[in-house]
């Protein structure tokens, strides 16, 4: 298993944009990855799930991964979550 705590820097991820470019990323991993966020678990790879989180930027949030990927996915996700969204400005 592995496990990350993750500060959102970058989304609010109560937006369809972001809880999609989230999903479609851990989909194309095999681990089973899930995001912990004020007491919710979801997984990571349902957009509609990860939505009901709201987790607004500056908020921390974990993610757990299992499974022969799982160090690379949870490094990915973490990744993306942290780092300033410059498409956006």
């Amino acid at each position: 298993m592995s496990s990350s705590q993750t500060t959102v820097t970058n989304r609010y991820l109560g937006s369809i944009y972001a809880a999609g470019a989230l999903a479609r990323k851990a989909q194309k991993f095999n681990a089973r990855i899930r995001v912990f966020y004020e007491g919710q678990v979801v997984d990571a790879k349902s957009i509609l799930e990860i939505l009901t989180l709201n987790v607004p930027p500056g908020d921390s949030l974990e993610i757990k991964a299992s499974g022969q990927d799982a160090p690379q996915a949870v490094a990915l996700l973490s990744y993306l979550l942290e780092t300033k969204d410059r498409s956006n400005g």
